[in-house]
């Protein structure tokens, strides 16, 4: 999105700045990976926001003056920025409540309500362990969004599929097969292997 660049260079995506919000890597970690990600798409410039440690919350337990701060933050950056893409990552770093209540994560998309209609969100989230077919935690988190993508492990080395877990309005992704060729501290390219001969 930041480059325009079609994903797994068949879905058309709207070119436009990006803000990721990482509460969880770290600026030395998403350096690196940016740098990599960037020599192996053979990207020389790309138009993201960086924001990282700064504790923000999505859902605050009740405390109203830290959740006005936090909105009001939201909103004159997106006035200001005007990104296209909020990236939140990951979402249990933007809680003071618990993954599993219901209450609690309805209220995070009660925060990002009043800005769905000026931008876009992506917010990561982790899966159980073995289990890479639902969202950690309460049920929630696929009835609340519109669109829900699952990110499973293959068999082989850093092979995935990224395919749809819920949709609203129908704009099912089949299971997109790629593999992430790139050892430590060397670029990353996202190698397409195609649609999963299953779906």
């Amino acid at each position: 999105i930041a480059t325009g660049t079609p994903v797994f260079g068949k879905y058309n995506v709207k070119k436009g700045r990006v803000f990721y919000i990482d509460e969880e890597n770290g600026e030395i970690e998403i350096k690196s990976r940016l740098k990599r990600i960037m020599d192996g798409l053979n990207i020389v410039e790309c138009d993201i926001d960086f924001m990282i440690y700064k504790n923000l919350k999505l859902e605050h337990k009740e405390e109203k003056e830290l959740r006005g701060k936090h909105q009001l933050f939201i909103k004159n950056y997106i006035e200001e920025r005007r990104p296209v893409l909020v990236i939140c990552d990951s979402m249990v770093r933007f809680m003071k409540g618990n993954e599993n209540s219901s209450e609690d994560v309805r209220e995070i998309f009660d925060f990002i309500k009043p800005f769905k209609e000026k931008t876009s969100w992506l917010l990561l989230h982790h899966t159980p362990k073995g289990n890479d077919a639902d969202a950690r935690g309460s049920s929630d988190w696929f009835a609340q969004v519109d669109d829900a993508l699952i990110l499973n492990r293959l068999g082989g080395k850093h092979n995935f599929k990224l395919s749809s877990k819920a949709s609203r309005r129908n704009n099912w992704l089949p299971g997109e097969k790629y593999q992430i060729v790139g050892e430590e501290h060397e670029p990353l390219i996202f190698d397409y292997k195609g649609q999963d001969e299953r779906v």
